[in-house]
C-alpha cells in the first residue's frame, strides 16, 4: 500500500494486552533520510485502541515507530509515500481492464499493445505494493 505526499496518514494502535489509559505511546516518524522529524503521543481513541495522523511531505520510505515503556509496547512500520495514491490507480486501472474486457467482448478485438502495457503497469504496482512491510499490531 502507498499514500500520498502531503496527505494525512491515519494509525490506529491496538495497545499489548489492549491496556488502557496509556499516557506514554509515543510515536516518532522519521523521513526517508532516516531523520527524527517529529514525535507525538497517541491518543485514547476506545478500550486499548490509540490513534494519531502524520503528514509526510517528502517521496519515499517514512518509518515510524510506535513505543510505550509502562506496557512494553515497540513496533516499526514503513509508509511508501509517491506523488499520486497508487491504491487509487490500482483501482482505476481494474475499472479500466473491465472496460477493455467488455470493448473485447463487444467489438471481438483489441490491440495487444494496449494490453500488455495495462499488464506491465498492474504488475508494478502489485510489485510496489508487496515491498511494504506490515508491521506488528498497526492496524
Amino acid at each position: 500500500m502507498s499514500y500520498k505526499v502531503d496527505n494525512s496518514i491515519k494509525l490506529q494502535y491496538l495497545a499489548l494486552n489492549k491496556v488502557t489509559g496509556l499516557t506514554d505511546i509515543t510515536l516518532k516518524t522519521y523521513n526517508p533520510s532516516g531523520t527524527l522529524v517529529d514525535t507525538t503521543v497517541l491518543t485514547e481513541a476506545s478500550a486499548g485502541l490509540y490513534e494519531t495522523t502524520f503528514i509526510p511531505n517528502v517521496i519515499g520510505f517514512w518509518r515510524i515507530t510506535i513505543v510505550s515503556a509502562l506496557n512494553g509496547d515497540s513496533v516499526q512500520k514503513q509508509y511508501q509515500v509517491e506523488s499520486a495514491d497508487l491504491n487509487s490507480i490500482a483501482i482505476s486501472i481494474e475499472t479500466i481492464d473491465a472496460n477493455i474486457l467488455e470493448i473485447k467482448e463487444k467489438t471481438g478485438n483489441l490491440p495487444s499493445d494496449t494490453a500488455s502495457e495495462l499488464t506491465y503497469l498492474k504488475d508494478k504496482i502489485d510489485d510496489i505494493s508487496s515491498k511494504v512491510n506490515t508491521g506488528g499490531y498497526i492496524l
